[in-house]
């Protein structure tokens, strides 16, 4: 044992070539392993809960979309606005998704990453709406708002409801026309009791005829277009929610011609944010971790950046060698193994210290730096040897 420990002193050329082709190796191994971009990956793969989510994620498309929420300019702030203003603001948000829309299907790489671009209700719902939903109303509706339904359809009740609506025929404004095509729908004021989940999607439902184009899938204030795009992998896989986030992006602000504000909400724009946060937590930490080790040397030692040199190159190359021995038996790597093979590099600096503290201390009564590296090997090795155990354990 003590030739070994003596070998890297007496014979310290080869063992540095030693050293440099394992960590050339280890590098070879590094370029075929992959960072771990899917949520099963993070979690107990045996776990049926785990494996059941994955499949629902995967082959159930319950969460397969990217809102992209576009807004009028000014609508932050209070504003009145008449029909003509409304009118001419939904032909923009209309028209912006159109184009959006089309750049979608002329864009090579939005075509994969993208299986469909809705801004309208869907048809077959209005028509399921008005042909089973509206002819079945009173079986939607909760013991109060049945009972509340049942008192305006008294004699008394449509004589009060039908004086309320001659007085909002009577007020002045832009409005009367369209609320007087609303109340020639239903002069009861009855669809004011369906449930709000029950209303049909887009809007204003007296806005169209059941003949026209479907409604778009606008704000109650008419003032913001919510555009639905289908991603054609799941959200879980996180390297694709940020490339899908990003082409949207890009898309949307080359089609922004009318200075409209737009937001990305969703959980691809959920999972991209998070693998974006996740990346650069990771690069500020260690960035952050060796200027502070580096710093802490300038304060503590007479040779800063020889000493910082000897203790961090160590285990710099124990890390590649950890994870390049990783990289042979698996292919993909998660964050939590990367954290805790940061975290086992942490624990190793504190062994180089140790023995970098050792060999000033002997080096000052023995001859030479040989003798001073042989007696320190043989002096720390067991103790290291066992707080090393301790750390992988």
């Amino acid at each position: 044992m003590n030739r070994l420990l003596d070998a890297p002193a007496v014979r310290p050329g080869w063992w540095l070539l030693i050293t440099g082709a394992v960590t050339a190796a280890s590098l070879l191994l590094l370029l075929r392993l992959k960072p771990e971009a899917s949520l099963q990956g993070l979690l107990d793969p045996d776990d049926r809960a785990v494996v059941a989510m994955g499949h629902v994620l995967n082959d159930f498309p319950v969460i397969n979309e990217l809102q992209v929420l576009v807004t009028l300019p000014g609508s932050g702030r209070s504003i009145s606005q008449s029909r003509a203003e409304l009118d001419e603001g939904q032909k923009q948000l209309g028209a912006f998704a159109e184009r959006f829309s089309d750049a979608v299907q002329r864009d090579s790489e939005a075509k994969s990453q993208i299986a469909t671009v809705r801004f309208r209700g869907d048809a077959d719902f209005g028509a399921f709406f008005q042909e089973v939903v509206a002819p079945a109303g009173l079986y939607y509706l909760s013991d109060i708002q049945l009972a509340a339904a049942r008192k305006r359809l008294t004699p008394e009740g449509m004589a009060r409801q039908l004086a309320l609506d001659r007085r909002r025929l009577a007020l002045p404004g832009p409005a009367a026309g369209a609320l007087a095509r609303a109340m020639a729908r239903d002069p009861l004021g009855l669809y004011e009791f369906l449930p709000r989940a029950s209303a049909p999607i887009g809007g204003d439902s007296h806005a169209e005829d059941v003949d026209s184009k479907p409604s778009l899938l606008l704000s109650p204030d008419r003032r913001s277009l919510l555009i639905r795009v289908a991603g054609s992998q799941s959200p879980s896989d996180f390297n694709f929610a940020r490339r899908l986030t990003a082409t949207v992006h890009r898309l949307a602000d080359a089609q922004n011609s009318d200075h409209l504000r737009i937001d990305v909400a969703g959980s691809y724009a959920m999972a991209a944010h998070s693998a974006e946060r996740i990346q650069a937590d990771a690069v500020s930490d260690v960035i952050s971790t060796v200027l502070g080790l580096i710093v802490l040397f300038l304060i503590a030692c007479r040779r800063p950046i020889r000493l910082f040199a000897f203790a961090f190159l160590p285990v710099a190359a124990g890390l590649l060698w950890g994870f390049g021995l990783y990289a042979i038996f698996r292919q993909t790597i998660t964050p939590l193994a990367a954290i805790v093979g940061g975290t086992l590099g942490g624990i190793g600096l504190d062994y180089t210290v140790h023995y970098l503290t050792h060999y000033q201390e002997v080096r000052a009564s023995r001859p030479s730096a040989v003798a001073a590296l042989i007696e320190t090997s043989r002096l720390i090795f067991r103790p290291s040897l066992a707080a090393w155990i301790t750390s992988v354990i």
